[in-house]
C-alpha cells in the first residue's frame, strides 16, 4: 500500500532512462555493501541512494552513491576497490576527508561515480563524525544507531534514517557550507519527509 503510494507521487525511473552514471553508481553501491557486510565494515549509505532504498526502487538518475566509511576500515574498502579494478583518489579539495572512485577524466575527480566520506565514531560524545574543509557533521549514537538495513537493488544495505537524512542534508549546507543544486535538494526533501510521515503509527 505505501510502496503504491510513492510510486504514484515518486514514479521509478523507466529503465531506458537511466544513464551511465547511474548503472555504474548502482554497481559500485552493490560491489561497496556486499563486501561491507562479508568484511562488517563499519559503513552506512547517504543521500540519494539511501532515499531511494526506502521507496524500493531508483527513482531518478544520480550523479554518484555516497557513504560514510570508519577510518579503521577505510584502507580495507580502497584496497578491495583497486583490486576491482575501480580507480581510488583523495579528493583534490577535500584531501584525505574524502576518497572519489571512478572519476570521468583523472584531473576532474569531482566527476567521481562514488564519493567515500572517511568518518569516525567519537567515542567521548558517542557521535559519529564527518569531517570536511576542517568542520564537522555529527550524528547522535554509534553506525547501527544511525543506519536501518534495507534490502534495496538485489543486496542488504545499511543506508541513513529518515529523520538523519534530513539532518545530513542541511549539514552540508549550515555546517560544511557546501551549496547543491537547489531542485534536487528540494525534492530529495520532500521525498524523505513523506517517508517519515509514512513510517510514524497513524
Amino acid at each position: 500500500m505505501i510502496v503504491n503510494l510513492f510510486r504514484r507521487e515518486f514514479p521509478p525511473l523507466p529503465s531506458e532512462e537511466m544513464d551511465e552514471r547511474t548503472k555504474k553508481a548502482i554497481k559500485l553501491f552493490q560491489q561497496v555493501t556486499t563486501k561491507a557486510s562479508e568484511e562488517n565494515w563499519k559503513y552506512v549509505v547517504l543521500s540519494g541512494f539511501a532515499i531511494d532504498s526506502y521507496l524500493g526502487y531508483i527513482s531518478r538518475n544520480h550523479k554518484d552513491v555516497d557513504f560514510i566509511v570508519d577510518k579503521k576500515n577505510i584502507e580495507a574498502v580502497r584496497s578491495f576497490l583497486e583490486k576491482e579494478g575501480h580507480s581510488v583518489y583523495e579528493s583534490k579539495k577535500y584531501g584525505n576527508d574524502l576518497l572519489r572512485i571512478d572519476p570521468i577524466d583523472k584531473e576532474t575527480t569531482r566527476a567521481a561515480h562514488c564519493d567515500i566520506h572517511i568518518s569516525f565514531f567519537d567515542d567521548k560524545s558517542k557521535e559519529v563524525v564527518i569531517s570536511m574543509l576542517g568542520k564537522e557533521i555529527r550524528f547522535k549514537g554509534d553506525y547501527s544507531d544511525i543506519s536501518i538495513e534495507k534490502e534495496f537493488l538485489g543486496v542488504k544495505a545499511k543506508v541513513l534514517t529518515p529523520s538523519l537524512l534530513l539532518e545530513e542534508k542541511k549539514g552540508w549546507t549550515e555546517k560544511i557550507g557546501l551549496s547543491g543544486k537547489e531542485e534536487i535538494n528540494n525534492l530529495e526533501n520532500i521525498k524523505i519527509q513523506k517517508i517519515i510521515s509514512m513510517s510514524l503509527p497513524s
